[in-house]
């Protein structure tokens, strides 16, 4: 990477001001206009004073990046700006003009070198990375706002690095100052229970809440259930009411004996709320129409959609009240959608939009307390340091519509994304790749999803390590596909790290190496997002000169191997647990869940005797296995022989 100057470029009405500055500089330009640029610690902050009160259009940083690199080689990971965007790899040459998010990070597929450059924050002005013509550059949107004089405008600190260990490494850093920056604080726990949404859509009552409610907790009683979530219908109108009430007719008794029901099992009810949009149809817009903005259709979601007033002070005390009314009904998790939308417009009056956004999902904050808030359809990086859990995907199924693409094709897309977007999860927030979908093919809802496609799915939340929610009636699949669901808890909370970011269309093998466990294992997730073929997967890249190796949603021992080469059916996803081969007598794997119950059971030694214990009394019931070494005496059933000991059953 070059060591030049950043090269500054102000846009006012029709006249382009430029300049050249350094790290740790000040330089003015004309009109009186001074930015700094300070560097700390790898970290760069601009920041602008001026002296008149110009209009300002854009500002436009481009970023010093040898043009040497800039070739048919060179490709870039395109992040998106949303929470709900599909996120590519992306050839540069090819995709000049392409802005993306918070973060980007470029790889030289044929020299391997790789760099990267990323916003810490985002708390005023909308910035994005633009992929120019042998250029990469910030665009700060100034929204035509005319400057204070005298007031300083300090913007989003970014880094700009290369990165010697590769993307992963580029990507983990990012993450990890993006928590410092935002002050995130991430609760202990993962959201895991059931949402409405791709099993009823709209169509919810009181009657299927409290069956979720009973089932949810039976199946999961031991894993870790903790929210029933009422996704879009429980409310008064359609998606956008504006004001949310419940609908008497599906609800007749209200929500509060359904938050008793779910708190009577530890679990807390959640409600799904549009807030920041209304459909000029809805019962409450006469009513609330002094508040909205009447100039601003929301087109994107409906001709008859429109924003609220962001400018008005008395929607703010109106969101504030609407989520006190919900707390003191006793919600304790909200899932909240369409933030975006309303805030692709401008300019705003009283702010620039991200400083808008950001108070107006603080206000929520405020108002619901101690509750969980989940971000969904909104902006990646203003909501971070807000709301501890958010989106990392589009949904997973759309719903039976000829106009909408092959469910396949967003299973694939949704899986892609939440491969790359790994980085973020347990560091600047919580993942939530959306529900698990694994029901039977054809049961009669316009889905036909293969088993295969539901091992995908299966694999892809497994390896997201963020939130697990079923959308699904566990009493009514099939006992295969229930098993999908069930062995995903306990959650491993932990992303896995994509072996292949940039060697494919995709990730096609991504991986969790815990070898530093007290029960040391590597977890693969494998996806064929194609037709059947052979996979091939070498255990020396994990640090591992040799493993035995267990492929998990089948629990068949493969034997202790090098290199593992296996078919993987078509539109299919399957899990691998490597474990290195113990030399001592020691607990194996069990089917408890997809990291074998690694770090559930441990196998204890007292003189001649063994005894396997569990850190639960209820996982007992689970079929576990032992490794006995060659030379040591054999206890329980051997069910394989491998070249250095004995696999036993001990249940």
């Amino acid at each position: 990477m070059a060591r030049n100057s950043f090269y500054l470029s102000l846009k006012s009405n029709d006249i382009t001001i430029c300049s050249n500055i350094i790290a740790n500089q000040t330089v003015e330009l004309k009109s009186g206009i001074s930015f700094s640029l300070a560097k700390k610690s790898g970290v760069y902050a601009l920041s602008l004073i001026s002296k008149s009160d110009i209009v300002v259009t854009e500002i436009r940083v481009k970023l010093p990046i040898a043009q040497r690199l800039y070739n048919e080689h060179l490709y870039f990971y395109h992040d998106a700006n949303d929470t709900n965007a599909q996120t590519k790899i992306l050839q540069h040459c090819k995709n000049t003009g392409v802005r993306s998010g918070q973060v980007t990070v470029y790889k030289n597929v044929k020299s391997n070198g790789v760099f990267g450059v990323g916003l810490l924050t985002s708390k005023r002005f909308d910035t994005l990375i633009e992929h120019g013509e042998k250029q990469v550059s910030l665009i700060i949107d100034m929204e035509n706002k005319r400057l204070e004089q005298g007031v300083t405008y300090t913007f989003d600190p970014f880094i700009l690095q290369k990165s010697k260990e590769g993307t992963n490494d580029f990507l983990e850093r990012y993450a990890k100052l993006v928590k410092k920056f935002n002050d995130v604080t991430l609760p202990n726990t993962i959201p895991v229970g059931f949402c409405s949404w791709s099993r009823y859509y709209g169509n919810i009552n009181e009657q299927i809440i409290i069956n979720q409610i009973k089932t949810t907790k039976e199946h999961l009683k031991d894993k870790g259930a903790n929210v029933i979530q009422l996704d879009d219908g429980w409310q008064v109108f359609g998606t956008f009411a504006g004001k949310y009430q419940v609908d008497s007719k599906k609800f007749p008794n209200g929500l509060q004996p359904l938050v008793k029901l779910a708190k009577s099992k530890n679990l807390n009810l959640g409600l799904w709320l549009a807030p920041f949009v209304i459909n000029k149809n809805s019962p409450y817009f006469e009513e609330l129409k002094h508040m909205v903005d009447l100039s601003h259709k929301v087109s994107c979601l409906g001709e008859d959609i429109y924003s609220f007033d962001f400018d008005n002070p008395q929607y703010y005390e109106f969101l504030k009240e609407q989520f006190i009314y919900y707390r003191n009904l006793g919600i304790t998790y909200y899932k909240l959608d369409f933030l975006v939308h309303t805030f692709r417009h401008g300019p705003f009056k009283s702010d620039y939009k991200i400083a808008l956004y950001r108070k107006a999902i603080q206000v929520i904050k405020q108002a619901v307390g101690d509750a969980t808030l989940v971000g969904c359809g909104g902006y990646v990086l203003p909501q971070i340091g807000i709301f501890p859990i958010n989106r990392i995907t589009c949904d997973i199924i759309w719903g039976a519509n000829p106009e909408f693409p092959p469910h396949y094709q967003i299973i694939q897309d949704v899986s892609k994304t939440v491969s790359y977007r790994w980085f973020y999860n347990g560091k600047a927030q919580i993942n939530d790749p959306d529900g698990v979908v694994v029901r039977d093919y054809d049961v009669g809802d316009g889905f036909k999803t293969t088993f295969n496609e539901a091992k995908l799915i299966a694999t892809m939340i497994a390896t997201s390590g963020g939130s697990v929610l079923h959308n699904e009636e566990l009493n009514n699949i099939s006992e295969d596909r229930k098993q999908l669901f069930l062995r995903l808890l306990p959650s491993l909370k932990e992303s896995a790290k994509p072996l292949d970011f940039f060697e494919e269309d995709a990730p096609t093998t991504v991986y969790i190496n815990r070898l530093k466990h007290k029960n040391p294992y590597v977890l693969v997730g494998c996806f064929n997002y194609g037709k059947q073929k052979e996979i091939t997967i070498d255990t020396r890249h994990f640090g591992l000169d040799k493993a035995i190796v267990i492929r998990v949603w089948d629990n068949q021992f493969l034997g202790s191997l090098t290199v593992i080469n296996q078919p993987i059916g078509e539109h299919c996803g399957e899990l691998y647990l490597l474990i290195p081969i113990p030399t001592t007598p020691s607990f194996l794997y069990s089917d408890l869940c997809v990291s074998g119950g690694r770090e559930q059971f441990y196998l204890k030694q007292s003189g001649a005797n063994y005894t396997l214990t569990s850190n639960k009394k209820a996982y007992e019931k689970y079929h576990k296995y032992c490794f006995i070494p060659n030379g040591n005496n054999t206890f329980g059933k051997i069910v394989k022989t491998i070249n250095e000991g004995f696999i036993v059953q001990v249940d």
